[in-house]
């Protein structure tokens, strides 16, 4: 072998590198994780291609540019074939990143609270206004001691972090689907490590959408309407 062609293979072999440190990093942006799905907490492999979601956004990427290694259990490689089975609609809608970030710019920003979610609704009782009491075989349900059997908490009342984040009302609507400035920044994010100007919608589904990115494929979950929502960016 030539002194040229083990120099190039070197080079090769160095950008490879380069590459799954960039995509590892944009891979955990993505993971997620709670009590009752553990497995979200760290990238994972199915076939050639590498995965990392919350359940709201999901990422893949080829596993030869990463350096995962986990490979997915049988319930989550059937959880993500179902997802992929199931894409239609193909389109091919470019949007400029630039464009996304000044409008992410323009979101206000207001008080993180530690006891409510997006809604406004209690953390302890999701919004169900009770709790419940197991022992053995008995069951009982009370008032939520933390709202008082409302289901929500007087902003009065609501427990601040001392963390100022994006109000979660302003979205962004893109073909008829409102999105989540979180999901849109991520997105934003991604671009911008991967040094590309647009992102690419590639299909579309009846509560989600598929967005491209170089090598990576972002799938984002759409949010149901509300009389709160107020849109900063439309792309029809």
């Amino acid at each position: 072998m030539s002194t040229k062609t083990n120099i190039k293979t070197e080079k090769s072999n160095e950008l490879y590198k380069l590459l799954s440190i960039v995509y590892d990093d944009l891979l955990n942006i993505y993971t997620g994780y709670n009590i009752f799905r553990e497995w979200m907490k760290t990238p994972f492999i199915i076939d050639d291609f590498a995965y990392a979601t919350d359940a709201h956004m999901l990422m893949k990427v080829p596993k030869k540019l990463t350096n995962v290694t986990k490979e997915a259990n049988k319930n989550t490689r059937e959880s993500i074939k179902y997802l992929f089975d199931n894409i239609q609609l193909p389109l091919n809608i470019k949007i400029n990143v630039a464009e996304l970030e000044k409008q992410i710019n323009t979101i206000p920003l207001v008080n993180e609270y530690s006891d409510i979610d997006i809604k406004g609704n209690c953390n302890e009782c999701d919004g169900d206004s009770t709790v419940r009491w197991e022992y053995k075989d008995y069951r009982e349900y009370f008032d939520c001691p933390k709202c008082n059997g409302q289901g929500r908490i007087e902003e009065k009342h609501r427990r601040k972090t001392g963390k100022k984040i994006k109000n979660k009302n302003h979205l962004f609507k893109i073909d008829g689907m409102l999105f989540l400035e979180k999901y849109i920044n991520n997105l934003v994010k991604v671009a911008k490590k991967l040094d590309e100007k647009e992102i690419v919608i590639i299909s579309k589904m009846q509560s989600s959408m598929m967005v491209k990115i170089k090598d990576a494929e972002i799938l984002l979950i759409s949010k149901i309407p509300t009389e709160n929502d107020i849109v900063v960016f439309h792309y029809a």
